[in-house]
């Protein structure tokens, strides 16, 4: 298995598992993004089109994660990593979309909220005083990635005319000619997904805030507290990336 794959692979797997564990992390008010009275968190309803959300993602998200997995192995390129992973995005919008949209009907036709009074409450503070993305979260994946370059720089004097590209099952099976592209090619995957992953994430923390009308300051904190972890999480999850690729750069380059 060579590196795009590898990193095609951790990617798919990665974006599947947090599509099928998203359900779980967001408050019982809320699944799939549809508002719903707190009666109703526990509704036999609710619970089945949640587990059939998750199902769909790991049936359709996995199967394009492995048709990915695939295209890669047999164009050997960057471009099939990124179509891959488009691919797989695609796909989970889209049944998160479809559990999202058939909640909100069965929620519309049982007329969940024809009964009740129902408020609007807004924390000022969310925006006068906003959760920002701070630089020292940001220092491992930065300094990692750093590391990974300072290695390819220190070696590429050193490397042969040919660099390995691609292993297969008998070893290695695909040469390239040494440039910078070669031998730096897990360093621009590295930096590729950090950016990717952050760009993904901000306008995630920048939406408005599902605030209770009973408890507005409580779930003020709680929302600026997910935004924080969610920050933070995502740097963390950037910079697990930092080690397989700096070990594959001090393997090839």
């Amino acid at each position: 298995m060579g590196a795009l794959t590898a990193i095609q692979s951790a990617v798919s797997i990665l974006l599947v598992a947090l599509a099928w564990w998203m359900p779980r992390a967001v408050k019982p008010t809320l699944p799939l993004g549809v508002h719903i009275p707190h009666s109703r968190g526990e509704d036999p309803v609710v619970l089945l089109e949640t587990h059939r959300s998750q199902r769909s993602v790991l049936a359709g998200g996995g199967t394009v994660a492995v048709l990915g997995i695939a295209l890669t192995l047999l164009l050997r390129t960057p471009l099939a990593v990124t179509v891959s992973t488009i691919a797989v995005l695609a796909v989970l919008a889209g049944r998160y979309y479809r559990s999202h949209s058939a909640l909100s009907r069965i929620k519309e036709e049982g007329g969940w909220y024809a009964e009740r009074t129902q408020s609007v409450v807004a924390d000022t503070s969310l925006r006068t005083d906003p959760v920002r993305l701070r630089a020292r979260w940001l220092a491992p994946a930065l300094g990692i990635l750093a590391l990974t370059a300072v290695v390819g720089i220190l070696r590429y004097p050193h490397l042969p005319a040919r660099l390995t590209t691609h292993y297969g099952t008998s070893g290695a099976d695909r040469t390239d000619p040494t440039s910078v592209g070669t031998a730096f090619q897990t360093v621009f995957v590295q930096a590729g997904v950090t950016v990717v992953v952050l760009l993904l994430t901000l306008p995630s923390v920048q939406g408005r805030p599902e605030l209770e009308a009973a408890r507005p300051h409580t779930t003020a904190e709680q929302h600026r507290l997910f935004l924080t972890r969610t920050l933070r999480g995502t740097t963390t999850r950037t910079r697990t990336t930092g080690p397989i690729t700096t070990g594959i750069t001090v393997g090839t380059a």
